[in-house]
């Protein structure tokens, strides 16, 4: 028997009421030793929201931003990783296992007038550590 929720939430996002807003993607952050909060990170079109679900008292409150113009998102919710593509080549990490989540950003050598396309990159976890795999098929 499948149990129906008695009521469902819905997080109020910084950017859902701008018209291009998308979300991409999203996963449970690994949780601590409280038994009645669960954080959530959504991406979107506009960056990355953390939020609190409180289950006791049936809330969401949002604990923080990273913005940023997202066109395309690669997750591992295992690792608690997420690749934003933040331009043509550019990609955006972060470990949502470190205390400071944002690295580096970095871009790929693409070929001209080309720009990364969903299956061009891989996000993979091996022995806890976290990959981005770039397969240039062009060259």
């Amino acid at each position: 028997q499948t149990m129906q929720p008695k009521q469902v939430l819905w997080p109020s996002c910084k950017w859902s009421s701008k018209a291009d807003f998308e979300i991409l993607g999203y996963f449970w952050l690994p949780g601590g030793p409280q038994d009645c909060n669960s954080d959530l990170a959504m991406v979107s079109s506009h960056g990355i929201e953390i939020f609190r679900l409180s289950f006791e008292q049936k809330t969401w409150k949002s604990l923080k931003t990273f913005p940023s113009s997202v066109r395309i998102c690669w997750l591992d919710p295992a690792a608690s990783t997420v690749l934003l593509c933040t331009g043509t080549r550019t990609l955006q990490p972060f470990d949502f296992r470190r205390r400071n989540p944002k690295l580096p950003r970095f871009d790929l050598v693409l070929t001209r007038g080309h720009s990364i396309e969903p299956a061009d990159v891989a996000l993979v976890t091996i022995y806890d550590c976290s990959y981005c795999i770039h397969a240039d098929g062009l060259t």
